[in-house]
C-alpha cells in the first residue's frame, strides 16, 4: 500500500511539473565580447508572478583568445560557456493577452576556454592546450514571450552580466515549447 501510495504521489507530481515546465533554445550575441552563439533554455512556473529559468550558453570561437574583459589576443581562440539560473518577475502594463513581459534577476558562472595550438616537441604534430578563467556575477535584464501558440511561445531577451570579471551584455531570442 505505501509504495502504492508513492508511486500515485510521484506521478501526480510529475504531471504537475511538466504542465507547467517550458523548454527551448535560441541563438544569442553577446554584445561586449562580439561573440554568437546558442542557447539552451528551460523555464518553470513558480506562480502567477514568478518563474525560474535555467539556461546554458555556447558562444562560438571566432579564432582569438579573450581575456576577462574581453581584450583580444592573436594566435589563440576561445570558447566562452555561460551556465546561468534567473528568476522571472512578470510585470503588466495592459499589454494584449500573449505578450508577457518580465523582469529578471540571476547568477551565472560563466567559463572562456582559451585553446592555444602548441606546435612545440615533435615536428608536425600540434597539441591543444585548454586553460579557462571562469568566475561568477549577476544577471540584470529585460525580456518577454509571445504565445505562439498553445505550447509554443517565442522570446527574447537583454541581459547585463554585471559584477564579475566578464562583465558583458547579452541579447538572446528563441523559442520555448510547453510540455504537457
Amino acid at each position: 500500500m505505501k509504495k502504492t501510495l508513492i508511486v500515485i504521489s510521484f506521478i501526480f507530481l510529475s504531471y504537475q511539473v511538466s504542465a507547467q515546465l517550458k523548454v527551448g533554445g535560441g541563438v544569442t550575441y553577446g554584445v561586449t565580447s562580439g561573440l554568437a552563439g546558442i542557447t539552451v533554455k528551460g523555464a518553470k512556473k513558480l506562480n502567477d508572478q514568478w518563474s525560474l529559468s535555467p539556461e546554458f550558453n555556447f558562444f562560438f570561437s571566432r579564432g582569438e583568445r579573450l581575456t576577462g574583459d574581453f581584450t583580444r589576443n592573436a594566435g589563440s581562440a576561445t570558447e566562452f560557456y555561460a551556465l546561468n539560473v534567473d528568476f522571472h518577475r512578470w510585470v503588466n502594463f495592459g499589454q494584449p493577452e500573449d505578450l508577457k513581459p518580465y523582469l529578471l534577476v540571476g547568477v551565472n558562472y560563466a567559463f572562456p576556454v582559451y585553446v592555444t595550438e602548441n606546435t612545440v616537441g615533435t615536428p608536425g604534430r600540434t597539441f591543444r592546450i585548454r586553460d579557462t578563467d571562469s568566475g561568477a556575477s549577476f544577471n540584470l535584464g529585460v525580456g518577454g514571450q509571445y504565445a505562439l501558440g498553445s505550447r509554443i511561445n517565442a522570446y527574447a531577451e537583454l541581459k547585463a552580466m554585471i559584477l564579475g570579471d566578464a562583465d558583458q551584455l547579452i541579447s538572446t531570442v528563441g523559442f520555448l515549447y510547453t510540455l504537457q
